[in-house]
């Protein structure tokens, strides 16, 4: 059962007077979806069937509901409860994207709308959180209205980090200060492999300005490392190929104009092969190509053997 809570009555003291809000905000949200995947609910109750193929996998969920239909009902009480979550949550306050709804990004928001201005926000998620076009808005509405102080990226190697969170998961730790005007910069740190990296890593600041040229949804790269992230830095700062004019390209020299291109010309069903040995300029048809291979087979010549005979069909259309 949902237990729904209105924070200003739990906490008047924090949310009467001229700046309503928590100073300080500390989390880590829950990264489930709100959607209860099939596979992984039967995976969990069935042993021995993850390994399976998917067919065998099906098979193996429709014997086990027909022979535990107390699985079977257990499973659908916990579809339709994941779908009455996932629809409070749609219905919300909050802009959490398309797609499965993840509680992290509920939890993200609700952290931003109870800080004070001017307060802070420390908070653990997913690598999608900065990159999932479910978090496009949050992303948004922070650079718009707040900043990020600090992003460090940790890789999640030997559980140094979480033991009881998956090996090959990624790690962010978002330091957010919710200020009333555009920030002028964000600090981006890691990815982080080890606690003795991370103790001696320094962020990189990064002018909001470019950091929104890097793509429109105000995604987080995934960078694999800070010498990576220096060369994506200048690589970004380029010109694209289209801002590039292609005469100034194929222009030899400044004083001579650019070569113009002559039209493509058409190709004849037929071509002459009276010249073919000496000019490597002909223009051969696909359906002369087609012959040729088939007057190859006919005469039995040989792969390495097809120029000789060419040059004997000098003057004969083929």
């Amino acid at each position: 059962w949902l237990r729904p809570a209105h924070f200003p009555a739990l906490f008047p003291e924090v949310f009467w007077g001229d700046t309503p809000g928590f100073d300080c905000l500390l989390g880590n949200p829950p990264w489930e979806k709100s959607t209860v995947s099939k596979h992984d609910w039967w995976c969990q109750h069935i042993p021995g069937i993850r390994a399976l193929p998917v067919g065998e996998m099906n098979r193996a969920i429709s014997e086990s509901a027909l022979e535990q239909p107390h699985l079977s009902s257990t499973f659908e009480r916990e579809v339709s409860k994941s779908q009455n979550y996932a629809e409070v949550l749609k219905n919300g306050p909050f802009d959490l994207g398309r797609g499965n709804t993840d509680l992290y990004q509920a939890f993200s928001w609700r952290f931003w709308q109870l800080a004070r201005s001017a307060g802070f926000i420390g908070v653990v998620l997913p690598r999608s959180a900065l990159q999932g076009k479910g978090s496009e808005p949050w992303r948004k509405e922070i650079l718009d209205k707040g900043a990020f102080s600090d992003v460090s990226v940790l890789l999640n190697n030997s559980g140094w980090v979480f033991e009881d969170i998956h090996f090959s998961y990624t790690i962010t730790l978002c330091s957010i200060h919710k200020i009333l005007e555009e920030s002028k910069a964000l600090w981006l740190n890691g990815p982080i492999k080890s606690e003795f990296a991370f103790n001696n890593s320094k962020p990189v600041e990064i002018p909001i300005q470019e950091f929104k040229q890097w793509s429109n949804s105000c995604a987080f790269p995934n960078i694999p490392s800070s010498e990576a992230l220096q060369v994506f830095r200048k690589f970004h700062l380029l010109p694209g190929i289209s801002a590039i004019d292609a005469k100034s390209i194929m222009a030899s020299r400044p004083d001579h104009p650019a070569p113009t291109i002559p039209p493509r010309p058409s190709r004849p069903d037929h071509v002459l092969l009276r010249n073919f040995t000496q000019h490597s300029t002909n223009i051969i048809s696909s359906s002369t190509c087609q012959r040729v291979r088939c007057f190859s087979r006919q005469t039995q010549v040989q792969r390495h053997d097809f120029p000789k005979s060419v040059a004997s069909l000098r003057g004969k259309v083929i």
